[in-house]
């Protein structure tokens, strides 16, 4: 695990991003003319709204095997949608072409993208395990949101567990973003990102079990 953050640690500083066509070829991300070529449709890629690579993943022998990327293209339809990828949540009120909220995968050894949702839920090839890191590599980036998040500021605190009880109080409102049962689920469905027990209510037992998880007491339900 600490080698995983290490990597992830370079990866992020590293990390480069593509709003303009104008950059030198050594300038680019490793595998962006890859991108181009299977997703853009336009000849000097103004398509294409971004793109990055956000870690790359070795093998046993110490080659790179894939990169989770970023990008988005300039094709985008209106829907609400959601994902849950271990204990974090992604969402979003506009899909983009061509990966589920922005995340994709890359193949380095057969020069193809996934859908980062496909890989984890196991419908390419995570079923053998090549890609059985990303929900590590999503956390440690912290990337969606992770359930319990009252305040979005990346971590579990007493801060969130305090805030669900305000706003079961009537003190505060709950945030416009952690109702969920408007969006369309790509994964197991979850109401509200409030519901860290996952049981379909916002209740005093969220705020619990923040409090508990926060402590090592608990974790996440298994997911079966």
């Amino acid at each position: 695990m600490k080698k995983l953050l290490s990597l992830i640690t370079a990866a992020v500083i590293t990390l480069t991003a593509i709003t303009s066509t104008a950059y030198a070829a050594e300038e680019q991300p490793k595998y962006f003319s890859s991108f181009c070529r299977q997703y853009s449709w336009n000849s000097d890629y103004s398509d294409i709204l971004t793109y990055r690579e956000l870690y790359t993943h070795y093998n046993t022998q110490k080659e790179e095997d894939w990169v989770l990327v970023y990008a988005l293209t300039n094709m985008v339809c209106p829907m609400e949608t959601y994902a849950v990828l271990g204990d974090r949540v992604f969402y979003q009120n506009n899909v983009y072409v061509p990966f589920s909220f922005g995340y994709a995968v890359y193949d380095v050894r057969q020069d193809k993208f996934y859908d980062f949702v496909n890989c984890v839920t196991g419908e390419t090839l995570a079923s053998k395990g090549r890609f059985k890191d990303i929900e590590k590599v999503t956390g440690a980036l912290n990337l969606g949101v992770e359930i319990g998040d009252m305040n979005r500021d990346g971590k579990l605190t007493v801060k969130d567990a305090t805030q669900i009880q305000r706003c079961l109080a009537g003190t505060v409102d709950f945030p416009i973003d952690d109702d969920l049962t408007s969006y369309i689920p790509k994964t197991e469905a979850l109401s509200y990102v409030s519901d860290i027990t996952r049981d379909g209510q916002r209740n005093i037992s969220d705020a619990t079990a923040v409090q508990r998880k926060i402590a090592g007491i608990i974790l996440i339900p298994d997911r079966k």
